[in-house]
């Protein structure tokens, strides 16, 4: 035997042709800080145990549900059961489903009963006024035909064979078992009733004793075992967490192949990219994952999970598609947190992180995670409406952003504007889409509406927003070459250190972002611009013959011009001084001036200042006689002083370049128009 060091830790290795004599070793000291990772606590030694003496078909002794064969049923007979089984809620109210014990193959027999969404812990059963604990069931409706019959309330009510398997799972063989199920307990079919539910499922879900995450029925023999395994790799890991670094023997590689096609398997199944799942895993106080009987803790399973990932490297057998994409998914779900910051910032981060989840119906998108997106208050006034179309639905989330926070950081998104869906506004993000964004992180004093109209209800007036606005610029017809900008822009400097950094999010990489802080090279920001088919433009101001675009009013450049007085063409003294008794000069050299824009633009299009806007935006009338206008998204204006560009002193290579803000142009000496953005 040889000893070897792997990341400080020393491992027991066999040279080539050396017999393995400490397979049986367990999981303990040897002598020193030697570790042997493959004795009888091995997590892939125990997962090639279980499998191969375990059949998963027969989980925990139980048999596979048999598939029912009935003939789909037709939105009439759902009705028809519908109106027998649902008596009427009141607002405080939800519904329980009580699964009545049984045995194996014993048909599945359940009541339904109303109940209160009381302030203590569990619900109230209406029928016999009692409170009782409950459990919640997070799974994924599978094919959306309704093939099976569950008996409840002595009716045969339609379901689907994903619910049938789960409840035979679930059913105990000792006593009533109290679920709350989404398509039991809310009457799918009447839509006023599902909208005021919708409302309460994160209540709902922070109320259930524990949250059950139903991944379905295992399909081989090796599933259920590779589910224990992972869980149990993390309880391993906890107790000695020098094990991190060592590497399996032999004869437990010889498991990694099955292992990895086992749990390639279970994490393509569709509930771990279910927009819902969101919501209940960001609810849940408690949470276990469940395939047929195998159980195990989420924690446990999502630490174990990357754990695993991380110690098998490169032995593991490569993941498709669907699997690849339930990793990044997953790590969205492990964060299970919100962005601190109210507003649209926090919303942004979380309608982002769900590129990479599903929904059946579109509307949920949105309405599938109400709970995160808004705090409390605003999540109990905000409209939930399932009569209304998909694009209603999202051009709601943005008039009510706009109304409430009385600004327009809702359209303050950098991204691909070139990409277009019938019957989406041009203002309004289509969540269905798989987008490059970047949101620029909020400011200390955000931009709000001078205009007391600004209502509500008048922004989503046929798709339309009216806002008050001023034209800056024109958007002429050559593009400026991308390393003629690189080279003569450099250091980029916002001059507000709150105005933080710009927060790129790629969906083909799932929850990976990048920073650009508030001051940064072109050379590292370009690239990130032109992901979201930003690109520089070139334009022409449009300004009044007296508008002076050399005095703008943006700090710290006064007191510059007063400490470099001694250059030639620094500006001319106006007998004014600063809070330090330095003069105060005004600017006169010439300025340049680069705009990044969408890819979109064309010649012609405006660059406007909007109110309660923070940069600059492009908008394009939709004719020449028409008064509404086509939104292209904000724009980066960027000021170039060539007299400072190169000076070798911290402050001047923050200066040299500046973006330049909306409130940084006077508006007094400009016409005021209005702007309907269609």
């Amino acid at each position: 035997m040889h000893r070897q060091r792997v990341g400080g830790v020393q491992r027991l290795v066999n040279l080539p042709n050396e017999p393995d004599d400490t397979d049986e070793l367990p999981l303990a000291k040897l002598d020193g800080n030697q570790l042997d990772l493959c004795g009888n606590t091995c997590w892939l030694k125990r997962f090639g145990d279980l499998g191969n003496g375990q059949d998963a078909l027969q989980s925990g002794q139980m048999t596979l549900p048999p598939r029912q064969n009935f003939a789909a049923a037709s939105e009439h007979e759902r009705r028809h059961i519908a109106s027998q089984l649902y008596a009427p809620l009141l607002p405080w109210q939800t519904r329980i489903l009580a699964l009545q014990l049984g045995h194996d193959l014993d048909t599945i027999i359940c009541t339904l009963e109303s109940a209160d969404l009381i302030s203590h812990e569990g619900v109230g059963l209406r029928s016999s006024s009692t409170i009782i604990p409950f459990e919640a069931l997070s799974y994924s409706w599978g094919y959306p035909e309704f093939t099976a019959r569950i008996t409840c309330n002595g009716l045969a009510v339609p379901a689907t064979q994903c619910l049938l398997h789960a409840l035979y799972a679930l059913r105990s063989p000792h006593t009533t078992r109290y679920l709350w199920i989404d398509a039991f307990c809310i009457n799918q079919l009447d839509l006023s009733e599902k909208a005021r539910q919708v409302r309460d499922i994160l209540l709902i879900y922070e109320k259930a004793a524990a949250v059950i995450a139903w991944l379905g029925m295992p399909l081989a023999r090796s599933q259920g075992p590779a589910l224990e395994a992972v869980a149990y790799a993390w309880e391993q890991q906890a107790k000695h967490p020098q094990s991190a670094a060592l590497r399996h023997k032999h004869s437990c590689q010889a498991q990694v192949g099955k292992f990895g096609l086992a749990f390639d398997d279970i994490l393509s199944r569709p509930w771990f990219t279910r927009t819902w799942v969101r919501h209940e895993v960001f609810a849940a106080r408690e949470m276990h994952l469940q395939l047929g009987t195998t159980t195990v803790p989420w924690e446990k399973f999502v630490r174990g999970t990357f754990h695993v990932q991380t110690q098998l490297g490169d032995m593991s057998v490569p993941p498709h598609e669907a699997a690849t994409t339930a990793y990044r998914s997953l790590t969205v779900l492990a964060e299970a947190t919100v962005d601190s910051v109210d507003g649209w910032t926090r919303a942004f981060g979380v309608l982002t992180n769900n590129i990479l989840f599903g929904a059946t119906d579109a509307r949920d998108r949105i309405y599938g995670l109400i709970g995160m997106i808004f705090d409390k208050r605003d999540a109990s006034v905000y409209p939930i409406d399932y009569e209304r179309g998909v694009e209603r639905v999202y051009q709601d989330l943005l008039a009510f952003f706009i109304s409430t926070y009385r600004n327009l950081e809702a359209l303050h998104i950098f991204r691909d504007y070139g990409e277009t869906t019938a019957g989406i506004p041009s203002w309004v993000i289509d969540w269905r889409a798989c987008h490059m964004l970047c949101l620029p992180s909020q400011v200390a004093k955000p931009g709000t509406f001078s205009d007391p109209l600004m209502q509500w209800d008048m922004v989503c007036r046929a798709g339309q927003l009216n806002i008050k606005g001023w034209k800056i610029a024109r958007i002429r017809d050559d593009l400026i070459a991308m390393d003629d900008v690189v080279s003569k822009v450099g250091m980029l400097f916002h001059p507000d250190p709150e105005a933080g950094y710009l927060h790129f999010v790629n969906p083909h990489t799932g929850n990976h972002k990048f920073n650009v802080w508030w001051r940064s090279d072109f050379q590292t920001l370009l690239p990130f611009m032109q992901q979201i088919a930003y690109e520089p433009v070139s334009f022409d101001f449009d300004l009044p013959q007296d508008y002076k675009t050399s005095e703008l009013n943006t700090p710290g450049w006064p007191r510059l011009y007063s400490g470099l007085s001694g250059r030639r063409g620094t500006g001319t003294r106006t007998g004014e001084v600063d809070g330090e008794g330095c003069p105060i000069q005004a600017a006169v050299v010439p300025i340049e001036f680069v705009m990044l824009a969408s890819r979109a633009v064309k010649k012609g299009d405006l660059i406007v200042k909007l109110d309660g806007l923070q940069r600059f935006a492009c908008v394009r009338k939709v004719s020449s006689s028409s008064s509404e206008y086509f939104f292209l998204g904000p724009v980066m204006l960027i000021m170039r002083n060539p007299l400072f560009y190169g000076v070798e002193t911290h402050l001047t290579n923050n200066l040299a370049c500046m973006e330049v803000r909306p409130r940084h142009f006077p508006v007094e000496q400009l016409s005021e128009q209005r702007y309907i953005l269609v």
